[in-house]
């Protein structure tokens, strides 16, 4: 009996080595990702909880659970933009060249120049292919602009030293992490503009021949709308050339307390909604530390504090059957919002020039409707910034990975 177990026992040894070496094998080609499919992908770097998730209107108190909303979230985007959800291109049918041809004729691109952008634009969807003929149209002002890329479709290329100039690949890496920071961090406020970077093409005398130039253009689409339920909370309607007026309210020397008289300050717009009564008792916004004024209050607001929006603008107070009117909001078309500057994607202001005047029109109270018990969310795509965010950590930190 002991010679037969010490005969079984190298034979278990020698299974148990082959069944071992077998395991690991056949691990391997279960984990390995197969090379026609180029190599696997790193796990994506954490964006910061500072950046990915700020607190939801932390500067103005805002509450999106507040009342109880017919349909919570809506989408106000009538306006045709791009999607901005674009991949690698794909080969266009014959048929996409005739209607990108087409799109190119509508834009009145001749020459060598719509040559340029047939190629430009081959294999982008038609959306996108419009959108950015409609920015380089915007853009004509900019000397020897002759072409323009989305950043996210050569991200990579751009980043590459090899393929840029010296510290081109720097200076693009930079300026994306900059716009990407801002647009994650504005993502949950009211009325936010997410900026998007081009990437140019200028025939510059003082530059290299064909250098790349990093160009942030702000997207105008609107947002989606949210319900607050709160009387003064306003969302103006999709057309992205309305806008808000506001006034900064300026500031007394001793105790830094915003004084009564907004014509004081800086024209500012905005088509952020979430309103409050200031403490100087005029409505209007706080962003930050300042305060813009909105509605110069005609009469004393109400001891009851029931202050409220009309849809023409008009801001009442006081009791259904006493309504006092105190006011009304200032609503102006702006022709061409992308003359429009901005330091945060919040307030916008139109550059000096002699036909500023021009280029806004005041609104008249028959000619819009707000939406009172709603606000305006920002037009950013959260999920995608965040995924370009990590991509673009990834390239400049593969010591990282």
């Amino acid at each position: 009996m002991e010679g037969a177990v010490v005969e079984i026992a190298p034979r278990l040894l020698l299974f148990a080595c082959i069944a071992c070496l077998g395991g690991t094998i056949l691990g391997r080609n279960l984990f390995t990702p197969d090379s026609s499919q180029g190599p696997a992908s790193p796990p994506p770097t954490s964006i910061p909880s500072t950046i990915a998730d700020p607190p939801m209107f932390g500067d103005s108190g805002w509450d999106a659970t507040a009342g109880k909303p017919p349909n919570q979230m809506e989408n106000s985007g009538s306006v045709r933009m791009a999607s901005h959800s674009r991949v690698h291109p794909t080969p266009m049918t014959t048929e996409d060249t005739a209607e990108l041809r087409q799109l190119i004729d509508e834009f009145r691109v001749e020459g060598a120049e719509g040559t340029v952008w047939e190629e430009e634009l081959t294999g982008v969807n038609l959306d996108d292919a419009r959108f950015l003929l409609e920015q380089r149209n915007q853009m004509r002002s900019h000397a020897g602009l002759s072409s323009l890329k989305f950043l996210d479709h050569s991200v990579d290329e751009l980043l590459d030293p090899q393929k840029t100039q010296p510290n081109t690949a720097d200076s693009f890496s930079e300026a994306a992490m900059q716009r990407l920071r801002m647009n994650l961090a504005g993502a949950h406020i009211p009325g936010y503009r997410a900026a998007t970077a081009f990437i140019s093409t200028q025939n510059d005398p003082q530059s290299p021949a064909n250098s790349l130039h990093l160009e942030v253009v702000t997207r105008f689409e609107p947002g989606k709308l949210c319900f607050t339920g709160r009387p003064l909370d306003i969302a103006l309607p999709d057309d992205p050339t309305l806008w808000i007026c506001l006034h900064a309210c300026c500031q007394q020397s001793d105790n830094n307390v915003p004084c009564g008289n907004s014509s004081c300050g800086k024209r500012v717009f905005t088509r952020r909604g979430d309103m409050r009564i200031l403490p100087n008792g005029e409505i209007g916004l706080q962003v930050g530390q300042s305060y813009f004024s909105a509605v110069a209050t005609q009469n004393e607001l109400p001891s009851s504090g029931d202050v409220r929006f009309q849809p023409d603008g008009t801001i009442v107070g006081g009791l259904p059957e006493k309504e006092l009117q105190l006011g009304r909001l200032c609503v102006l078309q702006i022709h061409n919002p992308g003359r429009l500057s901005t330091k945060d994607g919040v307030l916008f202001s139109m550059p000096d020039s002699p036909s500023k005047e021009s280029e806004t029109e005041a609104m008249e109270p028959t000619q819009f409707e707000l939406r009172v018990g709603y606000v305006e969310l920002s037009n950013v795509s959260l999920s995608e910034d965040q995924d370009l965010f990590a991509n673009v950590q990834r390239l400049l930190h593969p010591e990282n990975q």
